[in-house]
């Protein structure tokens, strides 16, 4: 896939970057990010993408041809600092994840998903999951299961109330803070 556009999503919405990565003989899927709106993804500095995206929500998005970016950067510096702040916010959600996949118990993973993902996506007290569980799995390097039993203790603690498969409501924000530090 040639690197000739970005995607800008426009709407409320969810999307994930998948990477492939070939071990020995096996190919693995792993998310690496849950984009929401105004985010941009595709703006890679090579001539190829590493990675795909896929809705994984109603999603609208823009494309932008990649030499348009590069050209409203060249002559405009409000464009250029606003493209350098977002790759420097992606760097930093790199890190991030990087300390969560390798530092962090399953718990805390969990919490700092559901913290993260009500910073991005919550409306009115509401959480709609933006995947189901073994793709939030997928993204917190854990299984099924384990986010499973994290999402079901969170509950039984009352940091947290399902309203239905995917939506939750954070009844104790500060909890899952603590958790996250």
């Amino acid at each position: 896939m040639t690197s000739s556009r970005a995607m800008i999503p426009t709407s409320r919405c969810s999307a994930s970057s998948t990477g492939r990565l070939l071990i020995r003989w096996s190919t693995i899927s792993c998310r690496t990010r849950v984009s929401a709106r105004r985010d941009v993804l595709g703006l890679d500095a090579g001539s190829t993408h590493r990675l795909t995206a896929e809705a994984i929500a109603d999603t609208t998005v823009r494309l932008v041809k990649r030499r348009s970016l590069e050209t409203a950067a060249g002559s405009n510096v409000r464009v250029a600092h606003t493209l350098w702040t977002m790759t420097a916010s992606d760097l930093r959600h790199a890190e991030d994840h990087m300390l969560l996949l390798g530092r962090k118990t399953a718990m805390e993973k969990v919490a700092t998903f559901l913290l993260e993902m009500d910073r991005r996506l919550a409306k009115a007290g509401m959480m709609a999951l933006p995947m189901w569980r073994p793709d939030i799995g997928d993204y917190l390097g854990l299984t099924l299961e384990t986010v499973s039993r994290a999402l079901s203790q969170l509950s039984g603690q009352g940091v947290l109330v399902f309203s239905s498969a995917r939506q939750i409501v954070l009844r104790n924000r500060q909890r899952l803070a603590d958790m996250d530090a």
